[in-house]
């Protein structure tokens, strides 16, 4: 409400200065007239001076006494409604406000009429009428302080007042009246609206009023400065509302909000579990444990409806402000089960959650077999949430939330945001508990798709890494061959997950059959590739489909194919889009194996000549070590990933020449890999041997059939050398056949060689393309037996092709070795 300007008479009367305004004489003659009454009736000064005051009137009847109006001289406040007649003859319904005598000349009266309109009167009733009902009835706290800030007028119903009366409170300072107010804030703020003007709005204002004191309110106030119409400052004003369940159900909202966003970052079931105690504390509860079932942690299914009574829970998550609960919770992961009759697991039996707004005995929330009720006592719980993470009827766990010390009890939407929390941490729990159920399905299988022991084989000296993630798509091979040759096999399968897995298992089963067929890298991965680019062909035979780039399965898959001969000291390697292999020669000197790369397995749809692989050969010293890895071990190298590999396998072997092989691999994983890895990875490291000359030998013989007895006696005098006497009958038979057959549907040179390594091996080449076959001959047959009573004799025996001809080989077991030899499988 507006302070008006105002005149003060010598009577100490105050008029509004806009106010309609007559003076008369004690005989009724209109002595001034001001521009207002002339609005409100339409008479000049010029025309209305000097002219009776009846004429005003709308019955021209007017009393005398009294200048003719009601209330007579000793007319005080307001005088009720007149009817006055306007000039130009309508009436005009007006209320006489104050009449007031003014002494005049000759010790004459005069008196001061003012006049009031029904819309004014109207609108200054109803100001006074909302003025008072602010100050006497509304639950606002209103407090009206002069330039002192001190008071003037409150409204003692005020929800903050705290019931205290207006009485002896005019001129004191608001901090004296209530206490519990923040003073220095408020006073602060009410000095800086007083010097500058600017009112200050919803401001936050935080009090324990005496008629709540156990629980903390919010108050929302506005401070604005008083001033008259020439702008003088006469005070403040300092209005305030109780806002405290809007505060409140604002901060649950922004809780929610927060937990939406925080819980649920990674698949992880542990640190879900520890999101949501992160989220809670200090927020909202000053303790938080979370228990996990340990089924859930295992990612096994679960039934609906309540645990087992004996089910085992594990400690996935935990937060204090402070840790004063810690000794009340729990802080280890060790398997517990919580007492069934406990309040703490009752919502595991009927999935309904529990509320204890107090601690103690009665509640029923301490004793019952636990063993904490002194600890409660002693850090200051007061307060308990527990609420079962159930999704689709499915209990995953239990939360638990502590309040204590200052903060106050729970109540029940307290009880309902718990709820809220939960439910939504309980979704995503589910979602890891489904995402570790499919990762171990992952690793179970790719650990029975993965070699876990390597074959025995005598070529190379090998150590493996394999750092599976759940991705699925890393693999290796040490497939043995003939001739005491070895294959070192590393992929990567693209996409992750279970197709993943399953992709790289088909790829290692056709590895294994085209290195069992005794095929050059380059032709494994060339017959790899048309196998992976058939089984995406469509139903109906016709061309691959397009495969996106980072697609599940064989398609895109990547292979490094190596062969090494310790015979020849050589190896030949081919790649499909694989990185190349690493080599650490016996001086330390290092380098990566320029390998032409191939394109990916299954990604060619042109013609056969994009199809090639190519192979290089490389002669390699004994004791050189082979780095074979996928590209995924270089995740944590940065931009220039090229050498680091030769560098950690170089200064793995700093100082120790003949240091094991799984000891460097070990050291260069945890050089290349200080952090977990996003993707598997694979790292195959062999160090090379040499079969020498005392182990080796061979010899060229002339196309002659004759010089099969020649052969029989080297034979034997090589066996003789090696004291494999016992072996010589089936040795000399095997060669009999070999050298017969080379001679007879071969063509020269024919070369035999024998070599004793896990087993006795001998081998025959020739020229001719011609590839033997096993026949049944019947017994009318010349011929056909040869390689019927060689395999029948042999351990094993095959055939290999070369750059020119082929070779025949057959293996026998040594003296005391039951097993078979370290053949193909």
């Amino acid at each position: 409400m507006g302070v008006v300007r105002a005149h003060v008479h010598q009577t100490g009367s105050v008029y509004p200065a806009n106010s309609p305004c007559l003076t008369v004489d004690d005989r009724g003659v209109i002595l001034d007239w001001n521009e207002a009454a002339q609005e409100l009736l339409g008479y000049s000064w010029r025309q209305i001076l000097g002219r009776p005051v009846t004429v005003l009137f709308a019955d021209g009847e007017a009393s005398a006494a009294g200048g003719g109006f009601p209330g007579g001289p000793t007319g005080k406040g307001s005088h009720g409604q007149v009817v006055l007649r306007h000039c130009d003859g309508h009436l005009v319904s007006c209320y006489i406000g104050r009449i007031c005598a003014e002494a005049g000349g000759n010790g004459a009266f005069r008196w001061r009429i003012e006049l009031t309109g029904e819309e004014e009167r109207f609108e200054g009733e109803t100001a006074q009428a909302v003025l008072e009902a602010l100050f006497t009835q509304s639950p606002l706290d209103l407090f009206v302080l002069d330039a002192d800030l001190r008071l003037i007028r409150f409204n003692p119903s005020g929800d903050g007042v705290g019931g205290i009366s207006a009485e002896g409170t005019t001129g004191r300072r608001p901090q004296d009246v209530w206490p519990w107010w923040n003073a220095d804030v408020m006073d602060r703020v009410c000095r800086e609206v007083l010097d500058t003007g600017q009112p200050v709005i919803n401001l936050e204002k935080r009090s324990r009023p005496p008629h709540d004191p156990t629980r903390e309110h919010v108050f929302s106030a506005s401070v604005f400065r008083l001033q008259d119409s020439e702008g003088r400052v006469l005070g403040v004003a300092d209005m305030a509302i109780d806002v405290t369940e809007r505060y409140r159900a604002q901060q649950r909202l922004a809780l929610l909000a927060q937990a939406s966003a925080s819980i649920g970052t990674t698949l992880d079931v542990l640190h879900t579990a520890q999101e949501l105690a992160d989220a809670a504390v200090g927020t909202f509860a000053d303790d938080v444990c979370v228990d996990i079932l340990d089924s859930v942690l295992r990612g096994e299914e679960l039934s609906p409806g309540p645990p087992h009574l004996q089910a085992v829970l594990r400690r996935a998550a935990l937060r204090s402000t402070d840790g004063h609960c810690h000794t009340v919770t729990g802080t280890d992961r060790t398997p517990h089960r919580l007492p069934i009759t406990s309040p703490l697991a009752s919502p595991l039996s009927d999935l309904r959650p529990r509320m204890a707004t107090r601690l103690d005995t009665e509640s029923g929330w301490l004793g019952q077999g636990l063993d904490w009720t002194q600890e409660v006592k002693e850090a200051g719980v007061h307060s308990a949430v527990a609420v079962p993470l159930v999704v689709h009827g499915v209990v995953l766990g239990i939360a638990h939330f502590f309040r204590s010390a200052e903060s106050e009890p729970f109540e029940q939407d307290d009880l309902t945001l718990a709820m809220e929390l939960v439910s939504r941490t309980a979704v995503c729990v589910d979602n890891a508990r489904r995402f570790t159920a499919e990762r171990n399905t992952v690793l179970a299988l790719q650990r029975s798709l993965l070699p876990s022991v390597l074959p025995a084989q005598s070529a190379v000296e090998v150590a493996h890494s394999h750092i599976p993630v759940g991705a699925g798509g890393a693999w290796f091979d040490v497939i043995p061959l003939s001739g005491a040759r070895v294959a070192l096999v590393v992929g990567k399968a693209m996409g992750h997950g279970i197709h993943a897995v399953a992709a790289t298992g088909r790829m290692r089963a056709a590895v294994r059959t085209l290195a069992d067929m005794d095929l050059a890298p380059d032709e494994v991965l060339a017959r790899l590739d048309i196998g992976l680019t058939r089984e995406d062909r469509e139903p109906d035979g016709g061309m691959p489909e397009p495969k996106p780039a980072h697609g599940d399965g064989a398609a895109g898959s990547t292979c490094l194919y190596i062969v090494y001969d310790p015979v020849a000291r050589s190896a030949c390697v081919a790649s499909a889009g694989h990185p190349a292999p690493v080599l650490v020669y016996p001086d330390g000197a290092a380098e990566t194996f320029s390998v032409p790369l191939g394109p990916a397995l299954g990604t060619i749809d042109g013609d056969d000549d994009d199809r090639l692989f190519h192979m290089r050969e490389l002669d390699l010293p004994e004791g050189t070590l082979l780095g074979l890895h996928t590209e995924s071990l270089l995740d944590n190298v940065g931009r220039t990933p090229e050498g680091a590999v030769a560098a950690a396998l170089n200064h793995a072997m700093a100082g120790h020449p003949r240091r094991p092989v799984q000891d460097i691999g070990g050291e260069v994983v945890r050089a290349l890999l200080p952090t977990p890895p996003q993707e598997d990875v694979a790292l195959l490291i062999a160090r090379t041997r040499v079969l020498g000359s005392d182990r080796v030998n061979s010899w060229d013989l002339p196309n002659d059939p004759a010089v099969v007895a020649t052969a029989r006696s080297l034979v034997a005098g090589q066996l003789d050398v090696w004291g494999l006497e016992d072996l010589t009958f089936t040795a000399q038979l095997i060669v009999s056949e070999l050298v017969t057959n080379a001679i007879r549907y071969g063509s020269p040179p024919v070369r035999l060689k024998l070599l004793r390594d896990a087993a006795l091996i001998c081998e025959v080449s020739d020229t001719g393309n011609a590839t033997p076959r096993l026949r049944h001959a019947r017994t009318t047959d010349e011929g056909g037996r040869g390689l019927f009573l060689i395999s029948q004799v042999a351990g094993s025996w095959g055939t290999r092709g070369a750059s020119q001809g082929k070779t025949i080989w057959a293996a026998l077991p040594l003296p005391g070795d039951s097993s078979p030899a370290p053949m193909p499988e």
